[in-house]
C-alpha cells in the first residue's frame, strides 16, 4: 500500500493543525488549478487604459508655479528665467498646436 493512501488522513490532520501547506501530489494539483484559475479571472478583467493625453490649459498663475517649481527641482539660479535661450525656448513652444514633447 503506498504510503500516502496509508497515511492521507494522518497527513492531512498534521498540516491543518501545524498550519502546514499539503505537499501530496493531488493537493499540490488543486492548489495549482486554483491559482491559474485566479490568476486568469484576474487577467480577464484587465484591460489596458487608453492612453489619452489631458491638455492643462494654460494660465499665468500655472506657468508661474512651473517655472518656479522647475527653478528649486532642478537647483537653476534665479535669473535662468531671464536668459534669451530660455524665453526662446518657451516661445517656440507657446506655438505649439498639440502637446509639446521634450526630447530625452
Amino acid at each position: 500500500m503506498p504510503l500516502k493512501a496509508g497515511h492521507a488522513g494522518k497527513y492531512c490532520n498534521w498540516a491543518n493543525s501545524a498550519n502546514f501547506v499539503s505537499k501530496l501530489p493531488g493537493d499540490i494539483k488543486r492548489w495549482k488549478a486554483a491559482a491559474e484559475e485566479a490568476t486568469c479571472m484576474l487577467e480577464c478583467d484587465l484591460r489596458e487604459k487608453p492612453h489619452s493625453e489631458q491638455v492643462i490649459p494654460y494660465s499665468d498663475k500655472l506657468f508661474h508655479h512651473a517655472a518656479i517649481e522647475w527653478l528649486v527641482v532642478t537647483d537653476q539660479p534665479i535669473h535662468a528665467l531671464e536668459h534669451p535661450k530660455f524665453k526662446e525656448m518657451i516661445d517656440i513652444a507657446s506655438h505649439a498646436t498639440n502637446v509639446v514633447k521634450i526630447p530625452g
